[in-house]
């Protein structure tokens, strides 16, 4: 997933010991560092990949952990810091200028933070080791802030095998992925994905720079190296190049496309029935259904419910035997 593809369109760490930061990621990442009024601009393969600098008093008092950050791209800072506050979400900085343009930091109702930019490129489209490769949302509940990020972005999230979709228009610009806090620990948040050549490799180096090993993990997206920098800033890092895994069996779709083709081989109309009569149980229980887009019960709950009627008549229909 390159810069022109997606949203997200810079990432930063806000650390206690930049000095110390910037030479551990020299070594992981291959870094190179160019400083301009205290900010440092982070280079893989010839164009900026990310941003480094020191840890704000503001941020010290009130007892933040060091932490990298994804900058979203946006038309119009105001009216997304206003759609925010109205979705339950918290502006913990309004407008302010960066980069020659301006950001504002928001947490969406789960309490994960992101930052929202307009104004010039701040990335070069980088591929390989070193690069960003994603950035992914991990939280509890997906429920909870798919509903926020609607209002925000348009964004859609879609359940799949291990996590969810999220979809901008027709293209898939992340994944969320929905973790009980026993394993997620306390915070919820956007991870920033980089590639490395190698993740054996990456392991070694980033024990032996000052680092920790948090998790290896599989994701939708492949193996995932998950490590904290020597000041606690977690990062993932992925294999340069490495294929998504392939997604588990959809035994339900399989099943249902079998019913499907029995019912049009063998002309046995009851097995419509059947596939109606799950369609119509999953649609009340989901609070949502299909037909030719999404329709949800609690945005669109008249055309919802008659959608959900028709299938259950049309059920009952199919049961009913015809003249012979």
């Amino acid at each position: 997933m390159n810069t022109s593809e997606t949203p997200f369109i810079w990432r930063d760490l806000s650390s206690f010991n930049p000095a110390t930061t910037r030479r551990f990621y020299t070594a992981v990442l291959g870094w190179s560092f160019e400083e301009a009024d205290g900010y440092a601009y982070a280079s893989a393969a010839g164009g900026q990949v990310a941003g480094l600098y020191e840890m704000p008093d503001k941020f010290r008092k009130i007892g933040m952990p060091s932490f990298w950050m994804s900058y979203i791209a946006v038309t119009d800072i105001a009216a997304v810091v206003e759609t925010a506050r109205a979705h339950g979400g918290r502006v913990e900085i309004d407008r302010s200028p960066f980069g020659g343009g301006h950001f504002a930091l928001i947490r969406d109702p789960s309490g994960a933070g992101f930052t929202i930019y307009n104004g010039p490129p701040l990335a070069g489209d980088v591929q390989g080791h070193g690069a960003p490769c994603g950035h992914d949302l991990y939280v509890a509940d997906a429920a909870l802030v798919a509903g926020f990020y609607k209002a925000l972005f348009g964004w859609r999230f879609i359940e799949t095998g291990g996590a969810f979709d999220i979809f901008s228009g027709d293209k898939r610009i992340a994944r969320c992925y929905q973790v009980p806090d026993a394993e997620r620990g306390k915070e919820q948040y956007w991870a920033v994905n980089f590639a490395v050549a190698d993740l054996d490799t990456a392991r070694a180096v980033i024990s032996e720079h000052g680092g920790s090993i948090i998790a290896m993990t599989e994701t939708v997206d492949g193996p995932t190296l998950v490590a904290a920098d020597p000041d606690g800033g977690t990062f993932f890092l992925r294999q340069a190049g490495a294929k998504s895994a392939r997604g588990p069996v959809k035994w339900y779709a399989l099943g249902g496309l079998t019913l499907i083709f029995a019912g049009v081989l063998l002309n046995l109309p009851w097995l419509w029935g059947v596939f109606l009569g799950v369609w119509t149980i999953q649609a009340v229980r989901d609070g949502k259904t299909y037909l030719f887009e999404d329709v949800s019960r609690a945005e669109t709950p008249t055309l919802y419910w008659i959608i959900v009627a028709v299938f259950a008549a049309l059920t009952v229909l199919s049961f009913i035997p015809g003249e012979s």
